[in-house]
């Protein structure tokens, strides 16, 4: 990982420091445009990806946590919520949506509970969703800001 620190050039008065981090900044173009402040180079790169890998605003994003303070419970959970998704996306002809894990969050335990996630990329992920009872403990967050 490397950092690529960037200093302001505007007047004093609005000036700062940002740090970003890549594991190979010279590989993204979106990343080195962002690093360069050429906001438009930035939209183009992070826009078509977008576009090509099917992420909002192209499609719907929904992700799905599961809290459990037993870590093997917690597991166990998510992936028995993700072989009831595939089944309900088989049964119900649904092909317009993709699943992403289920991996661990980021912050992996917070407040003494583990969390697994799942993702649900595509236009059907709504409808995937009125489908399923979900058990206490999932939270939804549709069109999450973030995916960590």
């Amino acid at each position: 990982i490397r950092a690529i620190p960037r200093r302001c050039t505007s007047p004093p008065a609005t000036c700062g420091t940002a740090c970003s981090f890549s594991f190979s900044p010279e590989r993204s173009r979106g990343f080195q445009a962002a690093a360069s402040h050429d906001y438009f180079e930035f939209y183009s790169k992070e826009i078509d990806y977008r576009r090509r890998y099917g992420y909002p605003p192209f499609s719907q994003l929904v992700r799905l946590v599961y809290s459990h303070a037993d870590e093997p419970t917690c597991r166990r959970e998510a992936e028995q919520l993700y072989r009831l998704i595939l089944e309900t996306k088989s049964s119900k002809h649904m092909a317009d949506f993709s699943i992403i894990g289920p991996v661990p969050t980021f912050a992996f335990r917070a407040r003494g509970k583990y969390r697994w996630q799942l993702f649900l990329r595509g236009s059907d992920s709504s409808r995937v969703l009125s489908e399923l009872a979900l058990p206490r403990g999932w939270t939804i967050d549709v069109d999450p800001v973030g995916m960590v």
